[in-house]
């Protein structure tokens, strides 16, 4: 159908991650949807290969990517389940219309399974990628139907 996205993307601070999603990002593909490239890296870029090697010997004793304020983090979270478990009867109506009518009860049930991560304490301000794992591990595990591929 047509539409359009627009992805914000906060970039870790450590040059060499950043480059390294940001190369990952430019490098060519063949895919319907994704057919634009910068086709150039980041200035003084390394190649994958080489930032992804570093990484992988440090990543286990990452320090946490901690929230500016961790109450608003979890607050916006459950503001966003909360507002998607609100819009399910509108999202059900309107992919019913237009699809199997089952998109508004697969984000209503992955939006209830996130905020148990909220309780359970898994996801939190606390380390961001640490809660950003959780909440795709929530979707892969607990959404149905294309959604929970899609998301997680």
């Amino acid at each position: 159908m047509p539409g359009f996205s627009i992805t914000l993307l906060l970039l870790p601070e450590e040059r060499q991650q950043s480059d390294l999603i940001l190369s990952l990002l430019d490098e060519p593909t063949e895919t319907p949807g994704w057919k634009w490239s910068s086709r150039f890296p980041p200035a003084g870029a390394q190649s994958p290969s080489e930032i992804s090697s570093t990484i992988s010997a440090t990543d286990k004793s990452r320090a946490p990517l901690k929230a500016p304020d961790p109450s608003a983090f979890i607050l916006a979270v459950k503001n966003a389940c909360n507002a998607l478990i609100r819009a399910e009867p509108e999202i059900t109506r309107m992919d019913t219309i237009a699809g199997d009518g089952d998109c508004g009860l697969t984000l209503k049930g992955g939006a209830t399974a996130v905020l148990q991560a909220v309780k359970e304490g898994k996801v939190s301000g606390e380390d961001i990628v640490s809660s950003l794992i959780a909440i795709s591990q929530v979707a892969e595990e607990q959404m149905g139907g294309t959604s929970g591929a899609l998301f997680s």
